[in-house]
């Protein structure tokens, strides 16, 4: 009778083991995609952010000289299919083509406003996500979709020695 049980317990056992082998593959999916991948930071002091991206993308920088007057800095990541765009400007619109109203969130400790809308020049879906500076200054990022929310998700105000109300 016990050796009875015994090979009971032992039928089971082994049936749940051939099972866990067969099904864990599937119980357990592989980490895939851009937030999973090793990534970059850009950092500028002069303009007091980071922002993470994978490193398959590459940016390029504009300066004020050649951009609208309230923007000061543009940093346009490309990459992956999409473009994302990291804006330091004097003032930024709060007008949207959505009537809803901007999604208030944290990213890494400061306040920032997400507006889900769409890009009047094209008409294809544009976020953006403002952060309002100490120094009165403001970051916009512009973008869409999963890459442009794992650069807002990566975004963070570092200390900047300098004000930049009026950069060099």
């Amino acid at each position: 009778m016990v050796a009875e049980r015994y090979g009971i317990f032992i039928a089971v056992v082994v049936a749940g083991l051939g099972m866990l082998v067969v099904l864990w593959p599937r119980a357990v999916p592989m980490a895939t995609g851009p937030f999973f991948v090793p990534r970059i930071r850009h950092y500028t002091s002069v303009y007091g952010y980071r922002v993470s991206y994978p490193p398959d993308w590459s940016y390029n920088v504009a300066k004020d000289s050649v951009l609208p007057p309230d923007i000061i800095e543009q940093v346009t990541f490309h990459g992956g299919g999409g473009t994302v765009v990291v804006r330091t400007a004097r003032r930024v619109s709060t007008a949207t083509l959505i009537p809803a109203a901007p999604i208030p969130l944290t990213l890494n400790g400061v306040a920032a406003l997400w507006y889900h809308d769409y890009d009047p020049g094209t008409g294809l879906p544009l976020d953006r996500v403002i952060v309002r500076r100490p120094d009165g200054l403001f970051n916009e990022l512009r973008g869409y979709g999963a890459s442009f929310e794992g650069f807002a998700k990566g975004f963070l105000l570092a200390s900047y020695p300098q004000s930049v109300k009026n950069p060099p």
